[in-house]
């Protein structure tokens, strides 16, 4: 390590130049303003965060950011108790100081010992570094099914856009005489927040269902909606869950999260109505359960394999059994991410 590169903890001073490193990052086409509006999405506006938290390290030389891996906060019930688990996100270094790539990683290593934490990645390298540091590996769906209503973002084969315009006739004449929805169902935005005693009392009721899973209060809810879209189910005029949708700017709309697991017994509502206001868009609906995934073939989606993988480091608590745990698309870091992420771009390539 060089003498004149100084790798620390980071402050609250730091907030922009942070966001001057990122906005300037090779190939990143964020501006300096909308990467201050993302940090204090991860941090400050986080009912997660709180003061002495761990956000993660900077390199700098010169008195300039040159290196930088944050932690975004989440609350999660392990068996029965609310901890704060870390989410690893944005590990850069300039390309000409990759040399300290490593050594930023340790400090954040030693900053969150002890701690849980998840990383996704679709990297082989990453993948490989946190099997070697014995991250175990977590899939959340092992398949994802497309609904390809956009086909110019698509990849450029003739042969996708063909099954992207096939697909869109079946879906949407073969079924517009069945999108109605039940009469006894109804799905709906919370445009002037007003749910938020239900949302908490269905926490309340069936946060028990699971030994590990994320909290999802009213709190939870009212930070995910300043970045991702919600709908709420209903039956019979009772709430029975909600869903968390992430919207990219290519016109792709992805199924990141819900709750609780009487909303499985609506999934095939839930995929035409989705299918009805989306329908212009590419839908991506990861295979959470059993009934999602049969109301996807049913509506006639496409099934590719998912090309995420999820790690999660335990620290210091004792692993959870799989069948134990609910964990959907926001763990670790890329929905999490309020900005446009353009990622979805490499998703949408796996189609092919």
């Amino acid at each position: 390590m060089r003498n004149d590169i100084h790798i620390r903890e980071i402050q609250d001073s730091d907030y922009d130049r942070i966001a001057d490193f990122h906005s300037t990052f090779p190939e990143d086409n964020r501006s300096s303003d909308k990467w201050k509006e993302l940090i204090n999405y991860w941090w400050d506006q986080n009912p997660a965060y709180s003061k002495g938290y761990p956000r993660g390290v900077v390199a700098l030389k010169d008195n300039k950011i040159i290196g930088f891996v944050g932690n975004i906060p989440t609350r999660m019930l392990l068996s029965g108790k609310e901890i704060v688990v870390f989410n690893g996100a944005m590990w850069r270094v300039l390309p000409e100081h990759r040399r300290i790539s490593m050594d930023i990683a340790a400090k954040n290593d030693e900053l969150t010992y002890g701690y849980v934490r998840f990383s996704t990645t679709w990297l082989e390298k990453l993948n490989k570094v946190l099997k070697i540091y014995k991250w175990s590996q977590f899939t959340c769906a092992d398949d994802w099914y497309y609904y390809l209503g956009n086909s110019q973002y698509l990849s450029k084969s003739k042969i996708i856009h063909i099954i992207a315009i096939l697909q869109k006739i079946l879906v949407v004449g073969l079924n517009s005489l069945l999108m109605i929805l039940p009469k006894q169902v109804s799905i709906r935005a919370d445009v002037k927040n007003t749910m938020s005693k239900e949302v908490d009392k269905l926490w309340s009721l069936h946060k028990d269902e699971f030994q590990f899973t994320n909290v999802r209060d009213s709190r939870y809810l009212n930070w995910m909606s300043k970045s991702k879209t919600i709908y709420y189910i209903y039956h019979k005029n009772e709430m029975k869950g909600f869903i968390v949708l992430n919207a990219y700017k290519k016109k792709c709309v992805m199924l990141v999260d819900y709750w609780c697991s009487d909303i499985a017994n609506y999934a095939k509502p839930i995929l035409k109505f989705l299918l009805r206001n989306y329908k212009d868009y590419n839908l991506i609906i990861p295979s959470y359960n059993k009934k999602f995934r049969k109301a996807a073939m049913s509506c006639l989606l496409v099934k590719r394999k998912n090309s995420i993988i999820g790690f999660i480091h335990f620290g210091k608590e004792k692993p959870i059994e799989d069948d134990r745990c609910f964990l959907t698309m926001v763990q670790g870091d890329i929905h999490l991410l309020r900005l446009e992420f353009s990622d979805s771009e490499h998703w949408l390539a796996e189609v092919k």
